[in-house]
């Protein structure tokens, strides 16, 4: 039994050694779509002024079936900061695992002055160390309480 668990475990570590030498050092072109689920709860500040926490759930489906990050789950927290006058400020966190059980985190920020959200990956554990930033847009399809939220991103990364 024992050295069933450990040639188990010897896999399991070349196969993740393997995969981390595979993608060492590629730079990624990477687009997709992220569908989450999401709940929210507000707290209304003032007239006009509300703040939104938010909590996400979903799935990354990369253009490319092949990228590391097709098909990888994830947790998103943040708060959106609506003001009056259309004004609003959105920030938040992603912790995202792969198919071979790599993570990764991101950073996401979008203001009412751009056109476009942004990202950066602040970490991540095997092949995600050093992946750098990227765009989203965003596209809401229900409305809060609960939603679902598809999300357009691209960006270029780099696997280190």
């Amino acid at each position: 039994m024992r050295t069933q668990i450990t040639l188990a475990a010897l896999a399991a570590a070349i196969s993740w050694a393997a995969s981390a030498a595979v993608y060492a050092g590629q730079i990624l072109e990477e687009s997709g779509t992220d569908s989450l689920i999401v709940e929210v709860q507000a707290l209304q500040l003032d007239e006009g002024h509300t703040l939104v926490w938010y909590w996400a759930r979903g799935t990354k489906l990369a253009d490319d079936p092949k990228s590391p990050a097709h098909l990888a789950t994830g947790d998103c927290v943040g708060t959106a900061d609506i003001m009056p006058n259309n004004k609003f400020k959105v920030n938040g966190y992603c912790a995202w695992t792969d198919r071979d059980g790599d993570k990764f985190f991101g950073r996401t920020w979008q203001d009412s002055s751009m056109a476009q959200g942004a990202y950066e990956y602040i970490g991540g554990t095997g092949k995600w160390k050093g992946v750098g930033r990227g765009t989203y847009v965003a596209t809401d399809l229900s409305k809060p309480p609960q939603g679902r939220t598809v999300s357009r991103f691209k960006g270029v990364n780099e696997l280190k």
